[in-house]
């Protein structure tokens, strides 16, 4: 088995249907459309959006809309979560590895939850108007975030605990209510050429 293609709508009507079938390895193309799901990534699976990012929504309001176990590669995804009574993260990456590029990541509680030794990296993303955090990485996570965009949230990037880390280089973090960088209880972050700007707009 080699990396097959599966195409929602043109196979399966719904994403999630795609990634119980799909096999390690495996591409999920999407076409433009708004798709309300919650989507669980726990084997090797990659999804790709057809179009710009803009065009391929998936949205959830009782859910985070993309939770990752495994190793995956999302690219060309726009992932929402409605604010609701309950808040929930929008990407949460729990002890699997997940590498975003050209991602819109908008809503939640936090934008981005990498937990539990999980690691993440972004690139030319946008993680933004999160109610609380846009990026929060805790519990021996790791991330990697390049030339993403962070804005709109309470703090833009928050590392907490001991072995959690961050590497930022070249991204735009700017008009958070506190800090646009805060890293606590023995965390670690290195930064790199980062344009952190206009917080603290209480």
């Amino acid at each position: 088995h080699s990396g097959c293609v599966h195409t929602v709508p043109d196979d399966f009507a719904e994403i999630g249907q795609a990634i119980a079938v799909a096999q390690p390895g495996d591409t999920v193309l999407i076409r433009p459309g708004v798709y309300e799901e919650n989507l669980v990534l726990s084997k090797n699976v990659n999804l790709r959006g057809t179009s710009d990012t803009r065009d391929v929504i998936v949205v959830s309001g009782d859910k985070p809309a993309l939770s990752c176990r495994g190793q995956s590669r999302v690219t060309n995804l726009t992932f929402v979560v409605e604010e609701t009574e309950e808040s929930y993260h929008v990407v949460v990456v729990s002890a699997g590895r997940l590498d975003l590029a050209y991602c819109d990541v908008q809503g939640g509680v936090s934008g981005l939850f990498v937990t539990d030794g999980g690691q993440a990296s972004l690139h030319k993303c946008a993680v933004h108007h999160c109610q609380e955090t846009c990026v929060s990485v805790a519990n021996n996570g790791r991330v990697r975030m390049e030339e993403t965009e962070i804005h709109g949230g309470m703090v833009g990037v928050l590392l907490s605990g001991a072995n959690t880390t961050g590497t930022l280089r070249g991204n735009n973090i700017h008009d958070c209510e506190t800090d646009g960088v805060q890293v606590e209880c023995g965390a670690s972050i290195q930064l790199e050429e980062n344009y952190i700007h206009d917080n603290n707009i209480h």
